[in-house]
């Protein structure tokens, strides 16, 4: 099972196509955001507590894309994105009539990010410094 994961992740890490479609795909999912976001269902869509339910989870799923994008590398990178979306979205909030930016929601978003960084973070280091096991003959 180990070196069924440590091959997963080696393909992730090493498909230059793959890690382009992903990072296609974080851009799409941040341009059907903000787009959703300006729908007039969107407003009041979540009721406290499930709404920072909703931003944990779509923040998460965007920092995870976002992670494998950059091939489970540069975690720094992928929290700043992360928040600097977060951020940008909350802000395009007080535009919308009938939503309204909210702390609590960006923090949400940042919890959500900083998981999953140091969910892959040890994931790597953990693949990284196990022994290649040999075969035996």
């Amino acid at each position: 099972m180990k070196s069924l994961l440590n091959r997963a992740v080696a393909r992730i890490v090493d498909s230059h196509r793959l890690r382009c479609g992903l990072i296609a795909l974080t851009i799409g999912l941040v341009i059907e955001l903000f787009w959703l976001g300006a729908q007039p269902i969107a407003v009041g869509l979540f009721q406290a507590p499930w709404d920072k339910v909703a931003h944990f989870v779509t923040y998460g799923g965007l920092a995870m894309i976002l992670s494998l994008g950059f091939g489970l590398r540069r975690p720094w990178w992928v929290l700043g994105l992360t928040l600097t979306v977060a951020l940008a979205d909350e802000l395009f909030q007080l535009r919308l009539p009938g939503r309204q930016p909210d702390v609590l929601d960006w923090l949400a978003d940042a919890a959500a990010a900083a998981s999953v960084v140091l969910f892959t973070t040890v994931l790597m280091r953990r693949i990284r410094h196990r022994p290649v096991p040999t075969e035996r003959r």
